[in-house]
């Protein structure tokens, strides 16, 4: 049911005061991906479909390798995009392209999905792991966890929410659509063929959302309105919109196409957007504002199987087989320890407040900037090869429900193209691009996925999300970007990184308090006047909404940065003097995105 594409920067605002040490503290939301569509770019969570030509009677026989590829070529079948997104040659890696489709969206399909992984599993286990050479160890032990981890939310099918302001699908699909690369004229058949056939999705997406609803389960009044909204400006501007306006010059890549027929599509396009896909929005908006006042709560934590729904959801956004009890402490001591280390920096320096919040931060061209973290990161992290990077803005239309910056994950046959959006709202603080792009591009997410697309892995390694891995990364390296920044004295960069970590921690006792714990909106509100300093009353409500929206994604981003720390820590006692922070990187990535504890294993055995 849930499929990604991209990786992202967290949504932010910046506000000064608060915590009594803290002075920049950042409002964060996640970008999802296609059905939960943008991290990641973190699992595909589609019914299967068999690979045809295969039958289930002869998998018994089938080798490790034959199985890893018949799960690659299932996985990457569920729907067109996935397809699209993740190979350019579907045919060079065995796989037949099926009609054009959106794949299922409902609690049948999801309830089948688990059935066929629960077979996989079964499969997975029958396998002799100690004749499996030290690769296909490594893979077994990655889809083990995997797959424990999915089966986990058997029964709760229903649970899963797929709109959402800056998380779901609405918000998603422009985006999608609009990065869609047409390498073949095929390409661009099968992207009008989808747009085509949005009407029928989004019926079957309301239709999804009226079962949740009948269950008790649908969203708040207040999410409602935020996805109404984000629809409203989608569909604003008919005819400036950011469909028809980026199409032509996707097309014109198509240099043996003639001109007769780029117009043709062109047309089409722009017949498809005002005329199929506009209205396709108006009936979401319509069906949801009707369906207002049938959510029964606002947080998880009060629906009948919602705690352990939140549990299985955060252990599968850090990677960890934790407790949701053990990850609160670790969040808890963590913040703790933080706000000491900037206490006593204010007590040992009482201006440092004063002299961090006029710090000027790194300026230049996106390219200068990016130029810069690259050459300053040659003595931590291992060498990669030239790699494509186009940076875009976020068309106009969108600025308001996407995040200041993410970045998009290319096929795995292309993954020397890369692609990161800079979201220029002028609601956003844009001073700390520098960290931005720490983040988005290097050492964060562009370098470390295309470090690991050149391992040559297994190819179902890159259709697996791990989130804690990905996004931990991807904070644990702009932790490090700050000490690149030379334009500031050591310790003012210390105290903003540690600051910008603090706050990050709050968000994920946030997200806990509220779909575990339980916190009502006063209880957040009260949390927030505790620790920041925040004057609109409607901040609460955009933090309560967010987050029970797209339940755990702040662990990713928190739990993950500190599980990565702690990792470093162990390396350099378990490694002694030949402990170095470039051996630790490149062990790191090439083990690739796992869970933790399969992290652990591999980087000390």
């Amino acid at each position: 049911m849930k499929r990604k594409y991209l990786k992202h920067r967290k949504r932010e605002k910046k506000w000064l005061g608060g915590m009594g040490v803290a002075i920049a503290i950042c409002l964060m939301v996640s970008i999802g991906i296609l059905g939960r569509i943008v991290e990641e770019i973190e699992t595909e969570r589609s019914n299967i479909v068999s690979v045809q030509g295969t039958a289930k009677e002869d998998w018994a026989e089938e080798t490790f390798q034959t199985f890893t590829d018949r799960l690659f070529t299932s996985y990457v079948q569920t729907d067109s995009l996935t397809m699209h997104y993740k190979v350019t040659d579907p045919a060079a890696y065995g796989v037949e392209k099926n009609a054009v489709t959106w794949g299922d969206i409902n609690s049948e399909a999801e309830r089948s999905r688990l059935e066929e992984e629960k077979k996989n599993y079964e499969t997975l286990l029958s396998f002799d792991y100690e004749t499996l050479s030290e690769e296909e160890q490594l893979t077994y032990d990655v889809l083990n966890d995997y797959f424990e981890r999915e089966l986990k939310m058997e029964g709760m099918e229903l649970y899963e929410e797929v709109l959402g302001k800056y998380s779901g699908i609405t918000s998603q699909i422009p985006v999608l659509l609009s990065e869609y690369a047409f390498y073949t004229e095929e390409d661009v058949e099968d992207y009008l063929e989808l747009c085509r056939q949005i009407p029928d999705y989004f019926d079957e997406i309301i239709q999804y959302e009226k079962e949740r609803a009948e269950a008790g389960l649908f969203m708040s009044d207040s999410n409602v309105d935020g996805v109404i909204a984000q629809c409203a400006s989608f569909i604003e501007t008919p005819d400036e919109n950011v469909l028809i306006e980026t199409f032509p010059d996707h097309i014109s890549e198509l240099t043996d196409v003639s001109e007769e027929k780029k117009e043709e599509w062109i047309q089409e396009n722009t017949r498809l957007v005002k005329e199929v896909i506009i209205p396709a929005y108006e009936k979401v908006m319509e069906e949801l504002e009707a369906m207002k006042g049938t959510g029964i709560t606002e947080s998880p934590a009060f629906l009948p199987r919602g705690k352990e729904y939140y549990e299985v959801k955060a252990q599968m956004a850090v990677g960890t087989t934790k407790s949701i009890e053990e990850i609160k402490n670790m969040v808890e001591e963590s913040v703790a320890e933080q706000m000491k280390i900037m206490q006593d920096m204010c007590e040992k320096n009482p201006s440092i407040m004063v002299q961090a919040s006029v710090s000027a931060y790194p300026s230049g061209t996106w390219e200068a900037m990016l130029n810069d973290l690259k050459n300053k990161m040659v003595s931590d992290f291992p060498a990669l090869s030239d790699v494509s990077l186009e940076i875009n803005t976020v068309h106009e239309s969108l600025q308001g429900n996407l995040n200041p910056a993410f970045y998009f994950i290319p096929p795995i046959d292309h993954a020397w193209e890369n692609v990161i959006y800079i979201n220029e709202n002028p609601e956003y603080d844009h001073s700390n691009l520098y960290l931005t792009l720490a983040h988005e591009g290097f050492p964060g997410h562009l370098y470390q996925n295309v470090y690991f697309a050149n391992q040559n892995s297994e190819p179902i390694r890159y259709l697996l999300s791990f989130p804690g891995y990905t996004e931990g990364w991807a904070t644990y390296v702009e932790n490090l970007a700050y000490h690149y920044m030379d334009t500031m004295e050591e310790d003012i960069r210390e105290f903003l990184r540690i600051n910008y970590f603090t706050s990050l921690g709050l968000y994920a006792r946030m997200d806990i308090g509220i779909n575990y714990d339980g916190w009502t909106l006063d209880q957040l509100k009260e949390f927030i006047r505790t620790y920041f300093d925040i004057s609109e009353e409607s901040a609460a409500q955009d933090m309560y909404d967010m987050m029970t929206n797209d339940p755990a994604n702040y662990l990713s981003y928190y739990v993950g940065g500190i599980m990565f720390q702690q990792l470093l820590e162990t390396a350099k006692e378990e490694w002694g003097d030949s402990f170095s922070a470039m051996d630790f990187h490149q062990r790191v990535l090439e083990i690739g995105p796992c869970s933790f504890e399969v992290l652990e294993k591999y980087l000390f055995s």
